[in-house]
């Protein structure tokens, strides 16, 4: 007899979903609406941050053999929780539904599938995730204590960014700024002039840095500097320092 679909729910939730992987059950399927089905619904709006979860809910049938009881869950972007990035595989509870939860730190769209042996579900969940802006920078950091002043010594600096509970979506730019004491006069440069990084899946934004040849010997000031979505001045939380020494 042939299973009625659920009505679709959105769920976004911070339990986390295991299961075990198994090479076979990435064989490209045929498709059915009798064994397994999607049970949620599209989610909009999901902030893109590394954080927020968006829950995926599969059911399949109560007549399925004990061997056929892993439910393999893959997304055209993002990662789950739990998982081996794009994909995850779980286990059925007693009420033969498995669950799955998607971050992503990339502002796109992701369709979510799912699986059993042999036998996918018809449809697709979709889950628009959206940008993530900067509340703050947590830290600055520069690989080594000092560095000699010529062109052939350099550094990374890295400014680490915050967005509530996770962080920006990857590409938010952030510029960088090295000072004398002074706070005003720049000592060296940056990778092919260009003083500004854009932020990774870890919401981390890194900079090449070399003093070049300056009779400036002393602590210089390491800037970086960025904005939010609410106010693009900078602040006391998104701008951060730290020191280093310049060598002659």
């Amino acid at each position: 007899m042939k299973k009625h679909l659920l009505k679709p729910t959105i769920i976004l939730t911070g339990l986390v979903a295991f299961g075990c992987f198994n090479p076979e059950d990435y064989d490209t399927p045929p498709v059915s609406s009798d064994l397994i089905w999607l049970v949620s619904g599209n989610a909009k709006d999901v902030p893109a941050n590394g954080a927020t979860r968006a829950k995926v809910v599969v059911q399949i049938s109560d007549k399925a053999a004990p061997g056929r009881r892993t439910v393999v869950f893959w997304t055209t972007s993002g990662a789950f929780v739990g998982g081996k990035g794009d994909s995850i595989a779980v286990e059925v509870d007693r009420n033969f539904r498995a669950s799955a939860e998607l971050t992503n730190t990339s502002p796109k769209k992701a369709e979510v599938y799912a699986k059993i042996r042999g036998i996918s579900t018809v449809d697709s969940v979709r889950i628009d995730f959206i940008q993530a802006y900067p509340d703050k920078i947590s830290s600055v950091t520069v690989d080594s204590f000092a560095v000699r002043a010529n062109y052939k010594s350099e550094v990374w600096i890295t400014a680490s960014l915050g967005s509530g509970n996770g962080v920006p979506s990857m590409g938010y730019p952030v510029t960088f700024a090295v000072t004398q004491l002074d706070g005003k006069t720049s000592v060296g440069g940056f990778l092919n002039n260009n003083p500004v990084a854009k932020t990774d899946a870890s919401g981390k934004a890194r900079i090449r840095y070399s003093p070049g040849v300056t009779a400036y010997e002393n602590f210089a000031i390491v800037k970086a500097t960025t904005t939010t979505k609410k106010d693009p001045t900078p602040t006391d939380t998104t701008s951060r320092t730290t020191r280093i020494f310049i060598l002659k």
